[in-house]
């Protein structure tokens, strides 16, 4: 069995910002398991930011742009950020 490419963990004086480890390459697995995680985030009313923890990550793929640009795009409407880890300058 693979590990999921995403575990998900909460930091914050109230747990208001979700963290996304990212394993290994962001590709088309990643894409459906951070679309899917931002959709349950969003799903139970999550009121804070999002960042994307990217110290162990591979290659980024197209798809991966798409769904972390969705996620950003998502966050951005709700007045929260997605951030990453570390600072990665136009990543979306």
């Amino acid at each position: 069995m693979s590990r999921l490419p995403i575990t998900v963990s909460f930091e914050g004086d109230q747990g208001d910002v979700a963290v996304l480890t990212v394993r290994g390459d962001l590709d088309g697995e990643f894409a459906v398991h951070l679309d899917r995680i931002t959709d349950r985030l969003l799903a139970t009313n999550f009121d804070g930011d999002v960042i994307l923890d990217l110290n162990e990550m591979g290659e980024i793929h197209a798809r991966a742009r798409r769904a972390m640009y969705r996620t950003h795009e998502l966050l951005t409407a709700r007045g929260h950020r997605l951030s990453s880890r570390p600072p990665t300058p136009d990543i979306w």
